[in-house]
């Protein structure tokens, strides 16, 4: 865990590493097993390595060995149903760190959708679109309640830039802006083949004005002032409703809790694998200790429930007839990773 901090610090330092076209999220989940045919071979070896992040487009993880560039690798995900889901693609880059230890990156033949497996991709992008840059703070403010990270900019214009070189889960546009005005910057990022949901606002409440928008290419709009309720509603088919931690409100308490979010990946991680291979020991131990854990971090409600299912396998209920409980319980554990990761 220090060299993932040590390497994701870096990657903090470095501009180009945000300019990537796919995003990548953290995503580190240890004993993720991978089989690679090396060139030349025909025979396939399996390794156990350490995952640090993914992207629509490829993965990376911490390997105790050197892997040939175009080495061809097959890793097992669980995702967040619990099914697994066997990716494939070949090494494009193996740099030394330290100590044996290499960093793989692997470029996939075919693109996955990162929050299927990753809690902190369910994380929003959204550009927020107004001249008025004091307004505009509140807004940045409400959204960042919503799991959001968000990208201003106070012109069509630097709009139009900004969606050339990123992708955004949402817009929020003004339609009172100097030079391009929101209905042609609407007009204009349509134009540009942006299909995920866009949203007018505006002090006016010129119904002329609103149309005007919804016909640019809105799919709803509101009047200011906007209201952390109607973001809410706006948002909902987009965002993971996290789960606040009992704890979240003492300063003391939000490195525990990051930390507490980080496990939670791989809890969600060992609770599918023992589901998959019928595992009665793993999935005892580990819904033990996440009750213990839970429970210590202010989650009551996965205490609770992971207490519930420890009752029941030592009852003797089968795996297979705890499949709702623990779809829940890794939902639970999903929303508070997500939680974690915004205090």
């Amino acid at each position: 865990e220090a060299l993932l901090d040590r390497l994701d610090a870096v990657d903090d330092e470095q501009p180009a590493f945000d300019q990537r076209r796919e995003r990548r999220y953290a995503f580190r989940v240890r004993n993720c097993t991978i089989s690679v045919v090396q060139p030349g071979s025909m025979r396939p070896e399996s390794f156990e390595v350490h995952l640090r992040n993914l992207s629509a487009g490829g993965i990376s993880f911490l390997h105790g060995g050197f892997l040939h560039v175009g080495t061809e690798v097959n890793a097992k995900l669980v995702d967040g149903t619990g099914k697994w889901n066997e990716v494939v693609g070949k090494v494009a880059n193996c740099d030394y760190i330290e100590n044996g230890v290499h960093e793989v990156g692997v470029i996939l033949k075919s693109p996955i959708v990162p929050s299927d497996f990753c809690a902190a991709a369910n994380c929003i992008r959204i550009l927020l679109i107004d001249d008025d840059v004091i307004a505009s703070r509140l807004v940045i403010h409400m959204l960042k309640d919503f799991n959001a990270e968000v990208d201003f900019v106070e012109s069509g214009k630097a709009a139009i830039q900004a969606i050339d070189k990123e992708q955004f889960d949402a817009i929020f546009c003004d339609i009172e802006m100097p030079e391009m005005n929101g209905i042609e910057t609407v007009q204009s990022i349509r134009d540009a083949g942006f299909k995920a949901p866009i949203f007018g606002i505006s002090a006016s409440e010129n119904e002329a004005d609103h149309n005007a928008m919804i016909n640019a290419g809105c799919n709803e709009f509101v009047t200011k002032p906007v209201t952390s309720q109607v973001l809410k509603q706006l948002l909902s088919d987009i965002v993971v409703e996290p789960l606040a931690s009992a704890l979240h409100a003492e300063p003391e308490m939000i490195e525990f809790l990051r930390s507490f979010g980080n496990q939670l990946e791989e809890t969600i991680h060992t609770i599918s694998s023992a589901m998959t291979t019928n595992d009665l020991t793993l999935l005892s131990k580990t819904v033990r200790q996440l009750k213990g854990n839970a429970g210590q971090y202010g989650y009551p409600m996965i205490s609770d429930l992971a207490r519930t299912v420890e009752s029941e396998l030592a009852g003797g209920t089968a795996i297979t007839e705890l499949g709702n409980q623990i779809d829940e319980l890794r939902l639970l554990c999903r929303r508070a990773q997500v939680a974690c990761q915004t205090d």
